[in-house]
């Protein structure tokens, strides 16, 4: 009977540690550090700590932090191709060319698939633009 007792009690403890460190996210101390210092001490030192401790601005951070486009990426690549061939028709006029044409010739190619693709991506982004506005529901967020 002792023992579920204190059972009881070290996990209202814990619960209630854990409840009081949620409120202290934005701060810089932090929720787990907060969360700690209630569980080993006492969640009033936690809050009165938490309290202490200065506000944090977060930033939002989007679903897809870092997400590009396929089309985008491959539109980069294309400046790039088309900037390698530039720097090659500069050094043919030049006279400083050495087996260019090899190279020419696979970045031609390479320009062209990406393009390619591009069409293809574009293709297939407009018939789900175009299904999406047919299925299109007013849904309150």
């Amino acid at each position: 009977m002792e023992i579920l007792i204190v059972l009881l009690i070290v996990g209202f403890w814990g619960g209630l540690s854990y409840v009081i460190s949620t409120f202290f996210d934005d701060r810089e101390i932090g929720q787990m550090n907060v969360f700690w210092l209630s569980l080993l001490l006492s969640p009033i030192i936690g809050i009165l700590i938490g309290l202490s401790s200065k506000r944090v601005q977060k930033t939002k951070k989007s679903v897809l932090p870092n997400y590009k486009s396929k089309t985008h990426k491959l539109n980069k690549e294309l400046s790039q191709i088309k900037e390698r061939l530039k720097e090659i028709k500069e050094h043919e006029e030049l006279g400083i060319t050495e087996n260019s044409d090899e190279e020419k010739e696979m970045l031609k190619a390479r320009y062209f698939e990406v393009e390619s693709k591009i069409k293809s991506y574009k293709k297939r982004q407009k018939v789900f633009d175009e299904y999406n506005k047919k299925n299109f529901r007013n849904r309150k967020l």
